[in-house]
């Protein structure tokens, strides 16, 4: 058990977290994983933005088959993670701030996805705007977060580093899902499906403990069309 807390800036906390990442007992990241890539699964033959790739574990999917990604992260340690895996595949990894960089042209890509990252965005309108601008007309979003009813209780990105004995807390903010919905609206995208991710059978036979989250929502998918 932690004994202490800290919070720490998204570039170093993802760059703690990223050489336990992937074996890191996580229910959010568990059940992005079993739903969100169902719902971009009909991609192919296109020109991806993954935004906050991490360690690449949607990347690896998308490039499966047939995409070509380019993916955008704050954390060298994550996107090292990721290198490693992606190497020889037709992905361009760039480490920066999506929210600052604007070397990424207008109307470029086909699809734009983005899993558990909006909580560790602060101005809403700002981020769906950029995502607008890069995005091709009837271009698509998918993103995938925290439920809001767990956001707004305070359940946000931490994780138990084993070194230091820290519960390492990192920098989110709480959105509703009217300002989820509102923000993406005065981007000029569209609400095409929404979705409440509840526990599963599959989840948990990952890991038997996370049965006390019987019918309750554990993680909200948006589909937007431009």
């Amino acid at each position: 058990m932690s004994s202490i807390n800290n919070h720490f800036s998204n570039t170093e906390g993802y760059n703690r977290w990223s050489s336990i990442y992937d074996q890191y007992p996580n229910l959010t990241v568990a059940i992005d994983e079993l739903t969100f890539p169902k719902l971009w699964e009909h991609l192919h033959n296109k020109h991806i933005l993954e935004i906050g790739c991490g360690t690449g574990r949607h990347t690896q999917k998308l490039v499966a088959a047939r995409n070509h990604v380019t993916g955008i992260d704050i954390s060298n340690g994550m996107l090292s993670v990721a290198q490693m895996k992606l190497t020889g595949m037709p992905v361009t990894l760039i480490e920066a701030d999506f929210m600052t960089y604007d070397l990424l042209k207008s109307n470029t890509f086909d699809a734009i996805i983005s899993s558990l990252v909006v909580e560790h965005v602060k101005n809403l309108e700002h981020f769906y705007h950029r995502v607008a601008n890069v995005l091709k007309v009837d271009g698509e979003v998918f993103i995938s977060e925290i439920h809001p009813s767990r956001a707004l209780n305070g359940s946000l990105a931490h994780f138990n580093d084993p070194e230091s004995n820290e519960c390492v807390y990192l920098d989110s903010t709480a959105h509703s899902q009217n300002r989820m919905e509102e923000a993406a609206n005065h981007a000029s995208l569209k609400l095409i499906q929404k979705i409440d991710v509840l526990k599963n059978d599959d989840l948990i036979a990952l890991d038997p403990k996370w049965s006390k989250y019987k019918d309750r929502p554990i993680i909200q998918i948006w589909y937007f069309k431009k």
